[in-house]
Parts: C-alpha cells; structure tokens; sequence
C-alpha cells in the first residue's frame, strides 16, 4: 500500500493509533473537519426551533421545552448522519462554491428524510406543522451555507470595497472573452492577497461592452484601446498593466497584437502557463511580461500521456547533454513521470550541477546521479551505463554552435559523430531498450560541419536499425527538428544580450529564416515519439515546426516587446552572414516520404539507407582523422561521404551595407 493512499485511509477512517502517526499537516486537517462536523450538527439542531418559530410567529411559546429539546435533538441526530454520508465536512470553506450550495442542499434534503420518519416512529408528528419540512430545508440550507459563504468572503478581502484598496494594487485591464475573464477575475477573488486592481475588461467583440462580470465592466474592444487608456486617464486612474486572461493565446494573435499595445505605454503581462508552474505558489502571483516565446509559440496541443508513462514509468533513464536546453527540459519532463532513477551526463560542471540542484527541488524523492561525463571517451562511456543500467537513453550532447565548430571542425566530427556512434555502441553492450537521439534540420542538405555530422548521427542510428544482421535489441530513434527558442546558443538570447546593452542587434542576412519552437513543446513530441513503437525501422521522427519565421521579424518583435516595456527604441545592424550560415534551413529531404503520425506535430521521414560496411569504414577513417588532427583529411571524407555537403552553398560571409531603425 501506498504512502499516499496510507494517508487518505488515515484521514477517512482514523483510529486512535493511525492519528498518532499522522503528520501536523494531516492531524490540522483532521481537527478542521470535525470542527466543520461539529458546526453542521449543531447549526442543525438550531434549525429546529428556529423554523418553528418562524412558522407559529408567537404561538412558539406554547411549544413545551421537551418538544423543542426532542425535535432539535432528532434533527441534529438525522443531520449528523447526512452530514457524514454525503461528507459535506470534507468541503473547504475558503472556496465554497455553487457546488458547495448544492452539496448544502443535498444534505439538507437527506437530513429532512431521515428526520420525518423517524419523528414519525416518535410522536406520530404531532405538533408539527405540514408546511414545516419545506421551511426546514430552507432555514438548513441559509444556516448550514451561510457561514461557509461568508467565510469565504472574508478571507478573499471581497467584504472591502473595491475602492478602499485601490491604491496599494497594480490597476491593470483584462483582455480576455467573457468565459476567461470569469475565470480569471474569479482566481483573483479567491486570493485574498492578489497584487491587481483590474479597472475593466477588453474583449475582442463588442456585443458584450456594457455588461459586467463579477463587479468589473466590459469597457471595450481591442480596437477602442487607445481611447479607452485616455478615459481612465481622465477619471484619474491610469492602468500600468494589460493582463492576458487567457494563457492559451497563439503567438499570431499575440503578434496582430503587438502594433496597438506599443502605443499604449502598459505592460502586457499572461498569467504562468501549466508547464510553467512547476514550483509556483499561484498563477495570480506569478503574471510575467509577454516574452519572444510566446509569439512565436502555437497553441498548446494537450497529448495522450499514456504512451509516455509506458516509456517511462518505473524505467531507468540516462539523459546525455542533461544540463542543456533541451536536456533539462527532457530531465524535468520525464522527473514527472516518475521513473525508477535518472541518471544526468554532461561535460559541463556548472550546467550539471544546476540541473541536478533543479531535480533535487523539484523532485525530492527521484533516485538521480549527476555524472560528469564525455562521450567521446569510449571507455568512460561504457562505465557508466554499464553503472546506470538504464532502459531508456535520451541522447541531447552535441556541439551546436555552427561558427564556432566551423572555426573547430575536429571538435564537432569528435563529439556529434563519433561520439553518437560510440554512445550507440554503449547502448547496445548494456542491453538498453531505446536510444533517443536528437537531431537538427541542419543535418537537412547540410552546408557545414555541425549539419554534415548531425547527418552522420542520424545515418548510424538508422542503420543500427534496418540492418538485418544486426542482432542486438536496442530500438533506436531520431528526433529532427529546428532551433529551440531560450536555448544558450539561440539568436534570441544573442538578440535579448544586445537589447539589454542599448542595442544595436544585429542580423546577419535581410532575408535569413530559421524555424523556431519553444523547449516544453519539442520535448513533449520527443517522449512521444520515444513511445511509437509501431513504426517501421527506417523512419526519422520530425517535428511540424509550422511557417520558418524571419530573423529580422523577429529582431522588430523582440525590440517591439522591449520598447513596450521601457519606451525605448533599439536600432537593427546588418553585418553579413557568418561562416557556415545558409539563408534558409530544411526539415527533410525532398524524397523522405513524410507521413502523419496521428500525434499533432509529429510526422515520419522515410530516411535514406546507407550501407552499414561503407557508414563504418568511413566512420573509422573519419575518427581516425580527427583523433591525429588531420584537417585535410577530415575535410576530405566529410565531402566523400556525404553527397549534399556543400559549404560553398553556405551565405557569402561578406557583409552586406544595409542598415534599419527599429
């Protein structure tokens, strides 16, 4: 049996032994039902005389004492019974609702039909009034509800007006349609110290303006907000916020949004989204500023988690390259699906220790191991997963950054091919069910060092896969997608930098596009890719990053949020390409076949086969290379052995004299 359900078994049948073993926590909990079981009983039997007396008027003194004292006594009986029957007591008051009024109402009925027969059995009810059960039920209900409503009001501060508190809250608007204003307005009231004083709502139609939800005014539409920040100037009250009600929006109507709210001199801010919460006290408290992510985010696609539990419920994991951008994201995605231990690699001491310090906060209780490891070092590798035993790898460690492995070639064919390759190797020696890998759409047509040996990666992997004399029983599978926006070596971090120094940013190319998803979402299709176990061994799992987007977009987008926050302007540079840039990436070949999943967002490429004789030799001569620094030589077989590698198809590195303002 487990902890969890050891507690609740504690908490709805407690015995004097368990209470002495419950925590403080669950002991407070236990006193404040029987405080709330207490006050329904005795409330209950209240209830008798004062529906009495409500229906005699005066003649209630002619009622003797043991009359009132014997009808009070079997209500409180019948009332205590219906009370714990339909567990009303288990009810928080601090949120009590309108299911709260009718869960009231459900006891109050219940209560009245215990109380009638057996005051039937008792006295045949005599004395008793006809119409007495129908004031019973409503005096019940307003003396049963009544306090857990007014509790309610107190503790949410919804008793002080409006007005009176005004000045020690932020005023912001809402913008949001009737149904997440509601909500929103309603989690405010709910949090007795919420931070807002929200002056009005915005909604995108107009057939609401007028009308209003919990107190606040529906004041206008999107269109009106210039004249609309101008009236509540006037009146003396000057918004400092736009709050986003709904933390669904998609990045379009967030960009459609952008040119009217420059202009507004508020800040826009969105309550946490769900992945976002991990570790906050309230989405009330934590509203944050509109940031790059969410603009060019799409709308969040809810995945079956079943697939995902089955990869990695109760599994060891190993996750290569943990303290990444991706790798963290992937150790704190799976840390959620409550995996047998975990076990982070990465040669980077300060990014292994922050993601082993996030895990042990965020998840106590996961047996982990944080490993400084390379895996270029065959012999270090094979130790540690014959250590780790793990039954499913996530292989994120690569070198990224395309100048500077162009300026480092022999680091990158060390790290992202051969490395890849011996970490497979590894796998299959340990017996490992699957190996994860992620891939890049640079290893698409690649046109330098870090596509060509991303391509190599993804091409050992297959072969692992499809070879029919291979006998091993490691699955593996490659995930290709484009760049992850918030990543260390992102052009959104590089652009966030320069926009903190008073600008200028710059672009390389006018025309230069990349596609763009957030970290949470290509982790999510990742796992659930990782699960598909019905395909056929020659796919290439890629993720639909929908339209590529423009880096000078995105610089004007960037600079649009930072100017509405500051009110200042930065300036855009032009300074030319840098090695190993191409103008425009791919995420697959133009004969890989892609088909649907049946996941959203996820499609499978039909990859190129490639000999397994031919992939190792080559692999070897290429290792061979790198290991003795032969640069020529290395430069050679990558042009060799891989028909689309084409570096003179990268941009000219010239710069290009072009310059704009924001």
């Amino acid at each position: 049996m487990n902890t969890r359900f050891k507690q609740k078994m504690a908490l709805e049948m407690p015995d004097a032994g368990q209470q002495k073993r419950l925590r403080p926590e669950a002991k407070h909990l236990l006193r404040r039902r029987h405080l709330a079981l207490f006050h329904d009983i005795a409330f209950t039997a209240v209830a008798f005389p004062v529906a009495i007396l409500l229906r005699t008027g005066a003649d209630f003194f002619n009622y003797s004492p043991e009359f009132i004292a014997l009808g009070a006594g079997t209500l409180a009986l019948a009332g205590g019974l219906s009370c714990w029957l339909t567990k009303l007591h288990h009810g928080i008051w601090r949120y009590a609702s309108l299911k709260d009024l009718l869960a009231v109402a459900k006891m109050a009925s219940l209560t009245i039909l215990i109380f009638l027969p057996i005051m039937f059995a008792i006295n045949r009810m005599e004395d008793i009034p006809r119409s007495l059960p129908f004031i019973l039920w409503l005096v019940l209900i307003f003396l049963i509800g009544g306090p857990r409503f007014f509790y309610r009001l107190v503790k949410s501060g919804l008793l002080i007006p409006r007005w009176l508190n005004a000045d020690s809250h932020d005023t912001a608007l809402l913008i949001g349609d009737s149904n997440t204003a509601e909500r929103f307005l309603r989690m405010l009231q709910n949090n007795r110290h919420n931070p807002y004083h929200i002056l009005g709502i915005i909604t995108q139609s107009s057939y609401r303006i007028g009308q209003r939800i919990h107190g606040v005014n529906i004041v206008g539409t999107l269109e009106d907000l210039p004249p609309i920040i101008a009236d509540f100037q006037k009146r003396g009250q000057q918004p400092k916020h736009l709050i986003l009600a709904d933390d669904t929006i998609a990045g379009s109507e967030l960009r459609a949004l952008l040119p009217r709210l420059e202009v507004s001199g508020l800040t826009l801010v969105r309550p946490l989204r769900s992945f976002e919460l991990r570790g906050a006290v309230s989405p009330i408290n934590t509203l944050r500023p509109i940031k790059i992510e969410d603009l060019l985010g799409r709308p969040r696609v809810t995945f079956d988690p079943q697939p995902v539990k089955h990869l990695i419920t109760d599994k060891r994991i190993l996750i290569t390259g943990a303290g990444g951008s991706i790798g963290s994201e992937l150790t704190c995605q799976i840390a959620d699906f409550s995996p047998a231990a975990i076990t982070l690699v990465d040669l980077n001491e300060y990014n292994l220790y922050q993601i082993d310090q996030t895990l042990s906060a965020r998840n106590p209780d996961l047996p982990r191991q944080a490993v400084l490891g390379d895996i270029r070092d065959r012999t270090s590798l094979q130790f540690i997963l014959q250590k780790a035993r793990p039954h499913i790898v996530f292989h994120a460690a690569a070198l990224k950054h395309v100048p500077l492995i162009e300026a480092n070639p022999l680091e990158g064919i060390l790290t992202n091919a051969i490395g890849t390759r011996q970490l497979a190797e590894a796998c299959i020696a340990a017996n490992v069910t699957a190996m994860i890998q992620i891939s890049t759409d640079k290893a698409v047509h690649p046109v330098n060092v870090m596509g060509a040996t991303k391509y190599l990666a993804e091409q050992y992997c297959q072969v692992l896969n499809t070879d029919s004399k291979t006998d091993q029983s490691t699955r593996f599978v490659t995930v290709r997608f484009g760049n992850v926006l918030t990543s260390s070596g992102s052009v959104t971090a590089l652009f966030r930098q320069q926009i903190r120094r008073g600008g200028p940013v710059t672009i390389t190319h006018p025309d230069m596009s990349r596609y763009f998803m957030a970290p949470h979402e290509a982790v999510e299709l990742v796992l659930q890719a990782g699960a598909i176990e019905n395909t056929t061994n020659d796919h290439i799992f890629v993720l639909d990053m929908g339209q590529p987007v423009r880096i000078l977009d995105l610089a004007h987008q960037m600079i649009s949020l930072h100017k509405m926050n500051s009110g200042k302007s930065i300036d855009i540079e032009i300074i030319g390409p840098r090695p190993g840039e191409k103008l425009h990436e791919h995420l697959s070949y133009e004969n890989e076949q892609l088909k649907q999943t049946g996941i959203p967002g996820l499609l499978a490429a039909r990859s190129q086969q490639v000999e397994r004789a031919f992939l190792t030799r080559y692999l070897d001569d290429l290792e061979a290379a790198a290991r003795t620094h032969d640069l020529t030589r290395a430069r050679t077989l990558l042009r060799q052995a891989i028909p689309d590698y084409d570096p003179e198809a990268a941009v000219s590195p010239d710069p290009i004299p072009f310059a704009a303002a924001s």
